[in-house]
């Protein structure tokens, strides 16, 4: 009986434990396609390498926002799951493709990931 209650007590402890929002879990672990990213950032050319990554909430969703390393070139949103989801700055007119004109005033909780340290 003493096995038992010590069982339940253990699994109670572990249920609670392990119970965390989805925003929780996504921002505190990066996936790993954003990891493999940013070790290619750290290891590539400089220019071809991004000034900073944040996280945001956006739409209810966890996304990630990379910024464009250079001039007229599109930044890029991505889902938690690494789906590009639309390019909401740059191009020639800085404005992006058109299929997140609302990210800016709807994203929220940000949160700095990566910053370029040789820039």
């Amino acid at each position: 009986m003493k096995l038992f209650l010590t069982l339940v007590v253990l699994l109670g402890l572990f249920f609670v434990s392990s119970c965390k929002t989805n925003e929780e879990t996504e921002s505190d672990v990066l996936p790993m396609w954003l990891q493999v990213k940013i070790a290619q950032f750290n290891s590539g050319p400089i220019s071809a390498s991004p000034p900073y990554i944040y996280s945001y909430i956006y739409k209810d969703y966890f996304v990630y926002y990379i910024a464009a390393p250079c001039c007229d070139q599109f930044s890029d949103l991505y889902s938690h799951e690494g789906q590009l989801l639309c390019h909401p700055e740059g191009g020639i007119t800085g404005a992006g493709d058109g299929n997140c004109n609302d990210f800016k005033q709807n994203r929220h909780s940000e949160k700095l990931i990566w910053k370029n340290s040789r820039i």
